[in-house]
């Protein structure tokens, strides 16, 4: 049997269930997560980003080297 489980947010060490939030409350935390998600995609930009001037650099060296 699955269990009915709550969402909760923990905040210094203490729980509060999403559902309880005051409205406020649950719009900074959907901002919250509208932030780090966007952080992440970020972050995964910029390592797509830093693979491509790794492999560009490489290949200038190649072709400088072979000059």
């Amino acid at each position: 049997m699955a269990e009915n489980k709550e969402a909760t947010l923990s905040v210094d060490g203490k729980e509060y269930k999403i559902a309880d939030l005051s409205d406020k409350a649950k719009a900074e935390f959907s901002a919250l997560r509208f932030a780090e998600a966007e952080m992440q995609h970020l972050q995964m930009q910029l390592s797509v980003a830093t693979t491509a001037r790794n492999a560009y650099r490489q290949a200038l060296v190649t072709i400088v080297q072979a000059q």
